[in-house]
C-alpha cells in the first residue's frame, strides 16, 4: 500500500470496532493502535485506584493514540486508530492528515440488528471480558456522534472479510492478500 493513510475505526461498543481493526491491520500491515489497552497500561500505573471512566484515563487514552498517530505520519507511515472517539478527536485527526498530506478514512461501526447487537453485548459478559450490560451500551449510543463525513460504514451483521475489503478499496485501492 503505497498511499500514507490513516483509518479510524469507531462506534458504539459491541459493534465490532477491534475485530475489523485487528482484521484491517493484519490484511494492510498497517499497526493498529486501540484505546483500550492503552487505558489498561494507564490504570495500572497509576499510584491510585481510578475506574474505567476516571477524569484522567479516558482523556489520556485518547492522547496517547494522536501522540502514537503523529509520530506514525511524522515517519511517513499509515496507522489504524480504533476506540469510541468523540467527534470532535476524530475531526482533529482528520485535521492532522490534512496538515500532513495523508488520506484519512473514517469507518464508522454499526449493528443493524438489535438482538444481534444485544446477543454481541451479552456474550462479552458470560465470557467474563469486562464489559457493560446492554442498558450502558443503548445509553452511550444516545450520545455517541458518528461522523455525518465516513467513509465507509461497517455493519457487524456482515462477514469481516467483506468489509475489510471495502474499506481497502477506499484506503488506496489496496487489495488485503486471501
Amino acid at each position: 500500500m503505497g498511499t500514507v493513510v490513516a483509518i479510524v475505526v469507531s462506534g458504539p461498543q459491541a459493534t465490532g470496532k477491534t475485530t475489523l481493526a485487528m482484521a484491517l491491520g493484519t490484511a494492510l500491515s498497517i499497526p493498529v493502535f486501540s484505546r483500550d489497552p492503552l487505558m489498561r497500561v494507564l490504570q495500572a500505573s497509576l499510584p491510585w485506584p481510578v475506574t474505567r471512566h476516571g477524569p484522567c484515563v479516558p482523556g489520556a487514552g485518547l492522547g496517547l493514540q494522536t501522540a502514537l498517530l503523529a509520530g506514525q505520519l511524522e515517519l511517513g507511515q499509515s496507522a489504524i486508530l480504533e476506540c469510541i472517539a468523540p467527534l470532535a478527536v476524530r475531526q482533529e485527526w482528520r485535521r492532522m492528515c490534512l496538515e500532513y498530506g495523508c488520506r484519512f478514512v473514517s469507518v464508522e461501526c454499526t449493528c443493524s440488528d438489535a438482538d444481534a447487537h444485544r446477543a454481541r453485548v451479552e456474550q462479552r459478559r458470560s465470557a467474563g471480558r469486562r464489559s457493560h450490560g446492554w442498558r450502558y451500551v443503548t445509553a452511550t449510543m444516545k450520545r455517541y456522534q458518528p461522523d455525518a463525513r465516513a467513509d465507509f460504514e461497517a455493519d457487524a451483521t456482515r462477514p469481516v472479510a467483506d468489509l475489510v475489503a471495502g474499506i481497502a478499496g477506499i484506503a488506496g485501492g489496496a487489495t488485503p492478500p486471501l
